[in-house]
């Protein structure tokens, strides 16, 4: 992760670290196993693939189209006070995290556990990272 300040003209180099988890707040229960797309604009819906893990920048309605088709949710922004994403995905049975900076960098197509359990810090577990 870059630092939040830079005191020069040129970036410094950016470390391509694994990511091997993610923390943030479930907000629908249930856990699933599956793949990662990245999701940033409506040009992107026709991306998602059945039960892939759908990661969004925010959990606001307008993603709620994609959530039937989903495993799995996360948001990199949102938490609890974001009912209306958690109700649907609830009616849907899909699990979703909110508020998990960091996701939207991780790679499409790696293989993720998601932990939906409300209650408790939800832990996104990247598969094969060292």
């Amino acid at each position: 992760m870059p630092p939040g300040i830079i005191y020069s003209e040129v970036a410094p180099p950016l470390a391509k670290d694994a990511i091997k988890e993610l923390q943030g707040t479930a907000t629908s229960g249930g856990g699933h196993r599956g793949k990662v797309r990245i999701v940033l604009g409506q040009a992107d819906f026709g991306k998602l693939q059945e039960e892939e893990v759908l990661i969004i920048p925010d959990p606001d309605v307008g993603w709620t189209p994609l959530f039937s088709r989903a495993g799995a949710v996360i948001a990199e922004a949102g938490g609890m006070l974001s009912p209306h994403s958690a109700i649907i995905a609830r009616e849907c049975g899909v699990p979703i995290v909110a508020f998990m900076p960091g996701a939207t960098s991780l790679e499409e197509g790696v293989e993720v556990h998601v932990d939906g359990c409300p209650g408790k810090e939800s832990v996104l577990a990247v598969k094969g990272a060292e």
